[in-house]
């Protein structure tokens, strides 16, 4: 297997460990009662080896889901479908209380529903609306199998990518963005996280240097999505409207950007 297609399959695994941590605390931000069953002790480990190459627990996931969580509640109403890109162990069409006439598309490697599927069949897990998988490589040809499953160019859509830009090529975000703008309708919407450039400056990546901007409106600007809508990212517990921790007031690059797009 290609290592770096392994390496992202794996990162489906960490993060829903870390949703399940968070589950479990007392003042938890969400509930993912399905977490900790589809992570298991792979993701456990996982979350362990990430967190000691990182110096210590992350914050950001769970206000980061948090996020998308109230984007899902607030747009999901207005739209006929939504496209979970990289959806990983994502289990929001199970917690959310969702409109029965969305339709939830997940799009994410094939090795990821290969065992995530038997462990939500195996679970009983029902569905608050219908839910459609389709495999396929994000940086490949995947809106061919998108169409294939039944998405409708016609319908206004909910694009996401949780934590998912910061592990593709630049060329490959310009051509996704641009991807999902070509196939959406007027009121449609695509939120996701965008890592500043400074993160870059944190440690050795190694061969797998993140994505990183510092100006998302143009980014998605340039690719076909005009109306932009930021917020920034504190780390902390209480709140996802201040600077990135750490942030200098004239460092625009220490950032994480919430981005929601519009057509």
């Amino acid at each position: 297997m290609d290592p770096d297609y392994e390496f992202l399959s794996d990162t489906a695994y960490w993060t829903a460990a870390a949703r399940a941590r968070e589950s479990s605390r007392a003042d938890r931000l969400f509930n993912d009662p399905l977490a900790g069953v589809l992570s298991g002790e792979l993701g456990a480990r996982a979350l362990a080896a990430s967190e000691l190459a990182a110096g210590g627990e992350n914050p950001y996931l769970p206000i980061r889901t948090r996020w998308f969580d109230r984007a899902v509640d607030f747009h999901g109403k207005n739209v006929g479908q939504l496209v979970d890109l990289g959806a990983g162990l994502d289990a929001r069409p199970f917690r959310m209380a969702l409109p029965p006439k969305l339709r939830w598309f997940e799009v994410d490697l094939p090795e990821v529903f290969e065992k995530k599927e038997p462990a939500l069949e195996a679970l009983g897990a029902l569905g608050a609306c219908a839910r459609i998988i389709v495999p396929a490589d994000l940086r490949g040809r995947w809106s061919e199998s998108l169409l294939g499953a039944g998405f409708e160019v016609g319908r206004p859509t909910l694009w996401l990518a949780e934590g998912l830009l910061f592990y593709l090529q630049p060329p490959t975000v310009d051509r996704l963005l641009e991807e999902a703008g070509q196939l959406s309708a007027t009121g449609s919407r695509f939120a996701a996280d965008v890592f500043g450039t400074a993160l870059r400056r944190t440690r050795d990546w190694g061969p797998r240097t993140p994505f990183c901007c510092d100006d998302p409106v143009h980014l998605f600007g340039r690719a076909g999505w005009p109306e932009v809508a930021t917020a920034q990212l504190s780390p902390g517990r209480d709140t996802a409207t201040l600077n990135h921790a750490g942030a200098t007031e004239g460092d625009p690059t220490n950032r994480t950007w919430l981005v929601v797009a519009a057509l």
